[in-house]
């Protein structure tokens, strides 16, 4: 009976340590399963994060129209960044693309732009591998739009890469452009003219008539003429009255006086002494003709 009482508690005993062990067993196991789910997680984690953290990306800017400004193509914590192709598409109407450089970081092999379409491609390296937030291209734009127009600077990044050739995942944040508007002119305050004041005109007054009296030519004669002397009177000039009209007054009457010829005297003069020479003459000849006679 012992014998029999001792065998079944160790039966007992064995198991229950057995049972024991399988529970140990179990969690172990979870044990095991929860720290590699933890693991996976904790890296899918730092992927997710390294994926988000690349950004490419343009700024916004606003610039008067006909300017040029150059705006850098950024990309934001690479790790061990390569080469890459990267385009940018924009509106042809408002800006055109003029020039693109590298930097220390990055170097610019080739870029092509098409201003007709709105579109430049830039392929950059760096062979070396560079980690961190670099300058992928400086680009130059000129703003040939209207003032207060704008455009998207919109990327696309066709491939960046390691230098281990793999892909890096990014994402973009697209830039803008804007053209500043026209500023508004403040219309001139017209200035009042002023209104002349008219000055009463003064009336004028009425023009005397001067009489001409004519000089009459002298003559000098070895026998001056009796001549009467006449004496011409002149009209005075009629005075303004307030009414603005002039009233003549008329001149005194004088009685004609007989005047001589102007050149008779010496005509006459000679005339006669003419004809007492030929009276001379004549009765010489009839002295002369009366004494042959006798």
């Amino acid at each position: 009976m012992e014998s029999s009482f001792g065998k079944l508690s160790k039966k007992r005993f064995a198991d229950k340590n057995e049972h024991v062990e399988k529970g140990k067993g179990k969690k172990k196991r979870f044990c095991g399963c929860m720290l590699l789910l933890s693991m996976i997680i904790l890296l899918s984690s730092v992927a997710a994060v390294q994926a988000v953290a690349t950004t490419v990306s343009m700024p916004e800017v606003t610039k008067p129209a006909g300017s040029y400004a150059t705006l850098p193509l950024t990309i934001a914590d690479v790790d061990n960044y390569g080469t890459g192709t990267i385009s940018i598409s924009y509106n042809p109407e408002v800006v055109h693309v003029t020039g693109v450089s590298g930097t220390s970081d990055s170097t610019v092999p080739a870029w092509k732009a098409d201003n007709d379409k709105g579109i430049v491609n830039i392929s950059a390296w760096n062979i070396e591998g560079v980690s961190g937030s670099i300058i992928f291209a400086n680009v130059t734009f000129h703003a040939v739009g209207s003032p207060g127009s704008s455009t998207g600077l919109n990327l696309n990044v066709v491939t960046l890469k390691r230098i281990t050739e793999e892909d890096i995942p990014v994402s973009v944040s697209d830039g803008t452009f804007n053209i500043e508007p026209e500023a508004d002119t403040p219309a001139p305050t017209p200035t009042p003219t002023p209104t002349p004041s008219l000055s009463p005109s003064p009336s004028p007054g009425p023009t005397p008539t001067p009489s001409l009296t004519p000089p009459l030519p002298s003559f000098t004669t070895d026998t001056p003429p009796a001549a009467t002397s006449t004496s011409h009177t002149t009209a005075p000039s009629p005075a303004p009255t307030g009414t603005g009209k002039a009233e003549a007054t008329p001149a005194p009457t004088s009685t004609p006086e007989r005047k001589a010829i102007p050149g008779f005297e010496p005509f006459s003069a000679c005339l006669a002494m003419l004809i007492a020479c030929l009276l001379v003459i004549v009765s010489i000849k009839m002295r002369r003709m009366g004494g042959g006679s006798s």
